[in-house]
Protein backbone atom coordinates (compact mmCIF):
# COMPACT_ATOMS: atom_id res chain seq x y z
CA UNK A 1 0.00 0.00 0.00
CA UNK A 2 2.87 2.37 0.72
CA UNK A 3 4.16 2.03 -2.84
CA UNK A 4 0.92 3.46 -4.20
CA UNK A 5 0.81 6.06 -1.45
CA UNK A 6 4.29 7.45 -2.06
CA UNK A 7 3.89 7.93 -5.80
CA UNK A 8 0.57 9.76 -5.48
CA UNK A 9 1.09 12.23 -2.62
CA UNK A 10 2.16 15.08 -4.91
CA UNK A 11 -0.62 14.52 -7.47
CA UNK A 12 -3.23 14.40 -4.67
CA UNK A 13 -1.81 17.64 -3.28
CA UNK A 14 -2.12 19.28 -6.69
CA UNK A 15 -5.71 18.04 -6.99
CA UNK A 16 -6.53 19.37 -3.52
CA UNK A 17 -5.10 22.76 -4.51
CA UNK A 18 -7.15 22.81 -7.70
CA UNK A 19 -10.44 21.24 -6.60
CA UNK A 20 -10.44 21.51 -2.80
CA UNK A 21 -10.04 19.18 0.14
CA UNK A 22 -13.63 18.01 0.24
CA UNK A 23 -13.89 16.55 -3.26
CA UNK A 24 -10.31 15.25 -3.21
CA UNK A 25 -10.88 13.24 -0.04
CA UNK A 26 -14.27 11.98 -1.22
CA UNK A 27 -12.85 10.87 -4.58
CA UNK A 28 -9.80 9.21 -3.08
CA UNK A 29 -11.51 7.37 -0.25
CA UNK A 30 -14.41 6.37 -2.49
CA UNK A 31 -11.95 4.90 -4.97
CA UNK A 32 -9.96 3.19 -2.21
CA UNK A 33 -13.14 1.51 -0.99
CA UNK A 34 -13.92 0.15 -4.44
CA UNK A 35 -10.40 -1.17 -4.91
CA UNK A 36 -10.41 -2.78 -1.45
CA UNK A 37 -13.58 -4.71 -2.32
CA UNK A 38 -11.88 -5.84 -5.53
CA UNK A 39 -8.84 -6.93 -3.47
CA UNK A 40 -11.12 -9.20 -1.48
CA UNK A 41 -11.93 -11.02 -4.71
CA UNK A 42 -8.37 -11.12 -6.10
CA UNK A 43 -7.66 -14.40 -7.89
CA UNK A 44 -3.90 -14.35 -7.42
CA UNK A 45 -1.22 -12.94 -5.19
CA UNK A 46 -0.02 -10.65 -8.01
CA UNK A 47 -3.51 -9.16 -8.38
CA UNK A 48 -3.79 -8.73 -4.63
CA UNK A 49 -0.49 -6.83 -4.48
CA UNK A 50 -1.47 -4.65 -7.45
CA UNK A 51 -4.89 -3.86 -5.96
CA UNK A 52 -3.40 -3.04 -2.55
CA UNK A 53 -0.90 -0.68 -4.22
CA UNK A 54 -3.82 0.95 -6.04
CA UNK A 55 -5.76 1.22 -2.77
CA UNK A 56 -2.75 2.94 -1.24
CA UNK A 57 -2.61 5.29 -4.21
CA UNK A 58 -6.24 6.27 -3.70
CA UNK A 59 -5.75 6.54 0.06
CA UNK A 60 -2.94 9.05 -0.42
CA UNK A 61 -5.59 11.70 -0.86
CA UNK A 62 -6.02 11.93 2.90
CA UNK A 63 -2.45 12.92 3.70
CA UNK A 64 -2.33 15.66 1.07
CA UNK A 65 -5.82 17.10 1.37
CA UNK A 66 -6.16 16.91 5.15
CA UNK A 67 -2.80 18.60 5.61
CA UNK A 68 -4.00 21.41 3.36
CA UNK A 69 -7.21 21.63 5.38
CA UNK A 70 -5.30 21.98 8.65
CA UNK A 71 -3.12 24.71 7.17
CA UNK A 72 -6.16 26.68 6.01
CA UNK A 73 -8.47 26.14 8.98
CA UNK A 74 -6.08 26.84 11.84
CA UNK A 75 -3.90 29.77 12.78
CA UNK A 76 -0.13 29.25 13.03
CA UNK A 77 -0.46 29.03 16.81
CA UNK A 78 -3.00 26.18 16.55
CA UNK A 79 -1.48 24.14 13.73
CA UNK A 80 0.90 22.04 15.82
CA UNK A 81 -1.88 20.63 17.96
CA UNK A 82 -4.20 20.24 14.96
CA UNK A 83 -1.55 18.34 12.99
CA UNK A 84 -0.80 16.21 16.05
CA UNK A 85 -4.45 15.24 16.36
CA UNK A 86 -4.59 14.55 12.61
CA UNK A 87 -1.53 12.32 12.81
CA UNK A 88 -3.02 10.41 15.76
CA UNK A 89 -5.46 8.87 13.29
CA UNK A 90 -2.71 6.72 11.76
CA UNK A 91 -1.72 4.69 14.84
CA UNK A 92 -5.29 4.74 16.16
CA UNK A 93 -6.60 3.31 12.90
CA UNK A 94 -3.82 0.74 12.91
CA UNK A 95 -4.70 -0.32 16.44
CA UNK A 96 -8.38 -0.70 15.57
CA UNK A 97 -7.50 -2.65 12.42
CA UNK A 98 -5.14 -4.92 14.41
CA UNK A 99 -8.05 -5.94 16.64
CA UNK A 100 -10.92 -6.10 14.14
CA UNK A 101 -9.39 -7.42 10.91
CA UNK A 102 -7.87 -10.67 12.24
CA UNK A 103 -11.19 -11.51 13.90
CA UNK A 104 -13.02 -10.91 10.62
CA UNK A 105 -10.48 -12.93 8.64
CA UNK A 106 -10.63 -15.84 11.11
CA UNK A 107 -14.42 -15.75 11.39
CA UNK A 108 -16.37 -14.80 8.29
CA UNK A 109 -13.24 -14.84 6.12
CA UNK A 110 -10.58 -12.69 4.51
CA UNK A 111 -13.05 -11.18 2.06
CA UNK A 112 -15.02 -9.78 5.02
CA UNK A 113 -11.89 -8.03 6.27
CA UNK A 114 -11.44 -6.30 2.91
CA UNK A 115 -15.11 -5.32 2.81
CA UNK A 116 -14.77 -3.85 6.32
CA UNK A 117 -11.80 -1.78 5.13
CA UNK A 118 -13.86 -0.63 2.15
CA UNK A 119 -16.76 0.37 4.39
CA UNK A 120 -14.34 2.36 6.55
CA UNK A 121 -13.04 4.15 3.45
CA UNK A 122 -16.55 4.92 2.24
CA UNK A 123 -17.52 6.21 5.68
CA UNK A 124 -14.46 8.47 5.60
CA UNK A 125 -15.50 9.73 2.16
CA UNK A 126 -19.02 10.45 3.43
CA UNK A 127 -17.73 12.26 6.52
CA UNK A 128 -15.39 14.30 4.32
CA UNK A 129 -18.25 15.30 2.05
CA UNK A 130 -20.47 16.18 4.98
CA UNK A 131 -18.05 18.01 7.25
CA UNK A 132 -15.16 19.44 5.24
CA UNK A 133 -15.28 22.88 3.77
CA UNK A 134 -12.91 23.99 1.07
CA UNK A 135 -10.87 27.02 2.02
CA UNK A 136 -10.38 29.57 -0.72
CA UNK A 137 -6.74 30.23 -1.51
CA UNK A 138 -7.23 33.77 -0.19
CA UNK A 139 -7.68 32.31 3.31
CA UNK A 140 -4.25 30.73 3.22
CA UNK A 141 -1.34 32.80 4.40
CA UNK A 142 0.85 34.29 1.68
CA UNK A 143 3.72 31.84 2.08
CA UNK A 144 1.35 28.86 1.97
CA UNK A 145 -0.91 29.91 -0.88
CA UNK A 146 1.31 28.71 -3.73
CA UNK A 147 4.41 26.92 -2.46
CA UNK A 148 5.42 25.53 -5.87
CA UNK A 149 5.96 29.05 -7.19
CA UNK A 150 8.13 30.21 -4.28
CA UNK A 151 11.88 30.56 -4.87
CA UNK A 152 13.97 27.84 -3.29
CA UNK A 153 14.40 28.14 0.44
CA UNK A 154 17.89 29.05 1.61
CA UNK A 155 19.60 26.10 3.31
CA UNK A 156 19.26 26.22 7.04
CA UNK A 157 22.33 27.30 8.92
CA UNK A 158 23.24 24.07 10.67
CA UNK A 159 26.22 23.72 12.99
CA UNK A 160 27.69 20.24 12.82
CA UNK A 161 29.06 18.79 16.02
CA UNK A 162 32.34 16.83 15.87
CA UNK A 163 31.93 13.07 16.18
CA UNK A 164 34.72 12.61 18.73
Amino acid sequence: MNIGLVVTLLPWGLLADRFGERSTIALGLGGAGGVLVAAGFARSYAWLVALLALAGAFGGCVQSASGRAVMSWFTPEERGLALGIRQTAVPLGGAIAAVVLPALAAGPGLRSAFVALAIGSWLGAAVGLALLRDAPAAELEGELADPLREPPVEPWNVTLLPLT
